[in-house]
């Protein structure tokens, strides 16, 4: 659907902008275009197709999806998890995939599991990992789903997505510093993300203007 007058192309998951060579589609008409991607945009786009189209308009999850912005919420939260796990990548970590029905939880005795059949869902990682940790594999990280009972709050639900890792022998500036760095690997993949914030320890690290 075209959204403006610029000729910006919009469904559910994105936006790409088309700068045609003749005739510019009618806002909110339905159009097919033909053109040469650049990887920006739709150069020299000229119009196959067009069809006059009525305000959009729906409800359950087609307007979620197509008319609330969830569906670019969506596809901002893909190119955020595919950021993070090229980052780690590059930094030669190897992502490891924990379960998420566990017969113990968490180490911690302060957190409160949530149970399951037969045992309980993970609320972290940790012990995976360091089992791998301390078997000889170095630098293995968990991008994956953990739950824990009672924290439902601003930040998150009580299942959410946990990112951890470790790094085996470091010294130890260079581990006080990972999160920051981590986070400073992630700012320019994450550019195309209108918002987002990260827990790291005590510490949040965002990229909202401070006027937010």
């Amino acid at each position: 659907m075209v959204q403006d007058e610029s000729c910006i192309l919009a469904d559910a998951l994105a936006q790409i902008r088309a700068n045609c060579s003749g005739a510019t589609p009618a806002l909110g008409s339905f159009a097919v275009l033909d053109g040469i991607w650049d990887g920006q945009a739709l150069q020299h786009a000229e119009v196959e197709l067009e069809r006059a189209a009525p305000p959009p308009s729906g409800d359950g999850d087609f307007a979620r999806l197509s008319l609330a912005g969830v569906g670019h919420n969506l596809a901002a939260r893909a190119r955020a998890l595919s950021a993070l796990r090229a980052y780690f990548a590059e930094q030669d970590f190897l992502e490891i995939d924990a379960p998420f029905i566990v017969q113990a939880p968490g180490l911690d005795a302060y957190v409160e599991a949530v149970k399951a059949d037969g045992g309980y869902c993970s609320t972290s990682p940790e012990f995976q990992l360091k089992r791998l940790l301390a078997a000889g594999l170095p630098r293995p990280y968990c991008l994956g789903h953990v739950a824990r009972a009672e924290e439902d709050g601003p930040w998150h639900e009580r299942e959410f997505c946990m990112l951890e890792w470790y790094r085996a022998l470091p010294a130890r500036r260079k581990c006080n510093a990972t999160p920051k760095s981590c986070c400073g690997g992630w700012r320019e993949r994450l550019a195309t993300v209108r918002t987002w914030t990260f827990q790291t320890g005590a510490e949040w690290i965002s990229n909202r203007p401070s006027s937010e």
